[in-house]
């Protein structure tokens, strides 16, 4: 099995996340954090289908999860099984990144080639200035974080 992060999944336990709710009250906050971030929820019996926007590094998409939850005495424990996932490549990134490339190999060339010397400056400040830009600020979210913000927004009393 293969994560949206393009890495393989040694352990292909599907995560589970504890809540201190019971089940209605732990589906109400799910479908909450689902429209805050942008995805969906349909709940069915004890589980439902999430859908929540990823981003991992260039990719961008949607993945889909299957919920099922057991509901114990101290609260409800939510499983999440991964269906589908439709990630696609920011293409207005990557063609900012071939061209700070292309002025990488051109700083690698210039001591070779002398009669570039005059564009290994531009080529200079073109490369910093894509990795401020770009690659500095890359971001991941996924299913590990908005478990997270779900666990946090759980574990709040009530009325803040």
């Amino acid at each position: 099995m293969q994560h949206p992060s393009g890495s393989q999944i040694d352990n292909p336990e599907p995560p589970r996340l504890f809540l201190p709710l019971p089940v209605a009250a732990s589906f109400k906050a799910l479908r909450q954090k689902a429209e805050t971030w942008g995805g969906g929820w349909q709940g069915e019996g004890l589980g439902g289908r999430l859908v929540i926007p990823v981003l991992a590094g260039l990719r961008r998409g949607f993945v889909g999860y299957a919920v099922s939850a057991d509901e114990g005495s101290k609260g409800t424990h939510l499983e999440f099984v991964e269906e589908e996932s439709d990630l696609q490549v920011h293409r207005p990134t990557l063609i900012v990144l071939l061209i700070a490339a292309a002025a990488a190999l051109t700083c690698l060339v210039v001591p070779f080639v002398p009669k570039l010397l005059p564009l290994l400056p531009p080529s200079v400040v073109l490369c910093l200035a894509t990795w401020l830009f770009i690659v500095a600020r890359l971001r991941n979210s996924g299913l590990d974080e908005f478990m997270t913000d779900l666990k946090d927004e759980a574990d709040e009393p009530a009325g803040e």
